[in-house]
């Protein structure tokens, strides 16, 4: 340790960064392993400070990420047994946020406020590739912790899988939003997740309630319109009509992919 320290000390301190100097020859290979001692804990302390507190942000970004691509039907969201693809689906860009489709009332004319919650999840993402960087973007935040890129360059190059894998994990195993916030004070960018966090934990409650009212719908239509031999078949077909979103948000076999 002490002829590491000393390595250190000659390189920054007595030679400003610069290994010409005559004992370089030993002094790199001291600073090299002594660097790679402490990178894992330098880089646990840094990341779990990433919003100015100790507190690890990842599993929160993953709750909203992954359950807000089930809600806007991304499809790799509903891959429950692919890991690969629910890490995609946080990522992914939905085709209802580049062409926005018209608003309607229909969602929450039972009060469900389903409109509203869906509306809340696609504000965390990014609106294109172009922003990647984006800080009011849920993406863009993890992005930041678990994305390598080149130097201080826009383009993520790869992603820490294991890193998300724990989180994703977790989140599908009741689709909900349970993780527990600190509350630092003069954080800018925290106090927002903070409020969105908020805001989707509260509008959660959209989901169970609009499960029941599609279900209701898929049982009169069913009876009242096809024939027994073809009603699952034909719900089906017609899957793509409706907002089945919130029936996907459960591991109850009650969609028509059975997850």
């Amino acid at each position: 340790m002490k002829s590491a320290l000393m390595a250190v000390i000659r390189f920054q301190g007595l030679h400003q960064s610069s290994w010409d100097y005559l004992e370089a020859d030993t002094d790199l290979p001291r600073y090299a392993a002594f660097l790679e001692s402490i990178a894992d804990r330098a880089r646990t302390f840094v990341l779990r400070r990433y919003f100015k507190t100790a507190w690890n942000p990842i599993p929160a970004l993953v709750q909203g990420l992954l359950i807000g691509a089930r809600a806007l039907g991304v499809d790799a969201a509903t891959k429950d047994r692919s890991p690969s693809s629910l890490i995609q689906s946080l990522f992914t860009v939905p085709e209802a946020i580049l062409s926005p489709q018209p608003t309607t009332n229909v969602g929450d004319a039972d009060g469900t406020r389903w409109d509203e919650f869906t509306d809340t999840v696609r504000r965390c993402r990014r609106g294109g590739d172009n922003n990647a960087r984006d800080q009011s973007s849920w993406q863009g935040h993890l992005l930041n912790l678990v994305g390598a890129r080149q130097g201080q360059a826009d383009t993520v190059h790869a992603i820490d899988v294991m890193r998300l894998k724990p989180a994703v994990e977790e989140t599908i195993l009741n689709w909900e939003f349970g993780a527990t916030l600190p509350n630092p004070a003069g954080v800018v960018d925290f106090a927002s997740f903070r409020t969105t966090y908020s805001d989707l934990k509260r509008l959660s409650g959209a989901i169970p309630k609009a499960q029941q009212r599609m279900m209701r719908w898929r049982g009169a239509h069913l009876k009242k319109r096809l024939p027994v031999e073809s009603r699952d078949r034909g719900f089906c077909r017609r899957r793509t009509a409706v907002n089945v979103a919130p029936i996907a948000l459960t591991n109850k076999r009650g969609d028509c992919n059975g997850t």
